[in-house]
């Protein structure tokens, strides 16, 4: 997908919805399985995506997971987490979700679906 952004503003106020803390995320999605796996492992899947943006009318004929993948923000992926309901189902890996973490062994297995992948990896820490 080729894309113009042709007000950086709104995409930045679109990405904070998104890109936000998991208090912020469980007020507008119901889903709370889809928020800890976005919150814990950078995993976007649709009723995630849905519930964020079901408000804004504005985002009906765009969708914001075309944008980050065009600028290799986000990756497709197979998700692989054994014993979660999303195990084997797609969605889109978002590496600035994850949280620095010493211990490599809890960053989660992914099969990417697509080419090379940005990881913005935040340097804080959520309050």
């Amino acid at each position: 997908i080729k894309c113009i952004v042709a007000s950086p503003k709104w995409l930045v106020e679109k990405l904070g919805c998104l890109l936000c803390h998991e208090k912020q995320l469980l007020k507008v999605c119901k889903d709370g399985n889809a928020v800890e796996l976005f919150c814990k492992n950078g995993i976007l899947v649709d009723s995630l995506y849905k519930g964020v943006f079901k408000e804004h009318k504005d985002m009906q004929n765009i969708n914001l997971v075309d944008i980050l993948t065009s600028f290799s923000l986000a990756a497709k992926v197979t998700i692989m987490l054994h014993g979660s309901t999303y195990d084997g189902k797609e969605g889109y890996f978002v590496p600035t979700m994850l949280s620095q973490s010493e211990n490599d062994s809890e960053v989660p297995d992914y099969h990417l679906s697509s080419g090379p992948l940005c990881l913005c990896i935040p340097s804080h820490n959520y309050l």
